[in-house]
């Protein structure tokens, strides 16, 4: 008996058997194996819509620093006041942080998606070190804790992806240091999540 499997929402997604070469699988790849296995997974492939590759955001400021940043209708209020203390809105180090976080736990729901990793919670920690001459970010770490029952080497095939897979993860290591870690806590454990 084949296991079940489940999908994101927590139902049994029925498992589909491809004929061995031996059984009379057909040729032409993947598409032509789908096709065979479940007509209706190819129609759901081919009107598949890839992501916008285009981001576009606007900010305004006024002449006393009071700042807005707007992106898909959701305004943001952004630190850029020079020479002041800030008054506990995110400047652009932070934006850049939380970016880089967002990008982590967003890889991370698309493991769960594509390769069924289930996890209960997840918190991310981000830092980002900057130098002064030139300005520039030179390190930035992480540590992904994930609230889990799956085995390591999931976790560690989950880590990979999101060092693979992230926009804001690949554009930001090609210019400065980037490492950390994936820690993964058993539900009813106390992991910081």
């Amino acid at each position: 008996m084949r296991p079940k499997r489940w999908n994101a929402a927590g139902r049994n997604v029925p498992t589909v058997h491809l004929p061995s070469r031996r059984e009379g699988r057909p040729e032409g790849g993947r598409r032509a194996l789908a096709e065979h296995a479940a007509p209706d997974y190819v129609s759901h492939v081919s009107t598949f819509e890839p992501a916008p590759t285009e981001y576009r955001v606007t900010a305004t400021a006024g002449p006393h620093g009071a700042s807005t940043l707007n992106t898909g209708g959701v305004p943001l209020d952004i630190d850029t006041r020079w020479g002041t203390e800030s008054l506990g809105e995110p400047g652009p180090a932070e934006l850049l942080a939380a970016a880089f976080a967002a990008c982590l736990l967003k890889n991370l729901a698309r493991c769960r998606d594509l390769l069924e990793f289930r996890f209960v919670e997840a918190h991310v920690e981000v830092i980002a070190r900057r130098q002064d001459r030139p300005p520039r970010f030179v390190d930035i770490s992480y540590t992904v804790r994930v609230t889990t029952d799956e085995p390591a080497r999931r976790v560690e095939l989950a880590h990979q992806n999101l060092r693979k897979f992230g926009t804001v993860y690949n554009t930001l290591a090609a210019v400065c240091e980037v490492h950390g870690s994936m820690e993964a806590h058993p539900p009813g454990e106390t992991s910081g999540c």
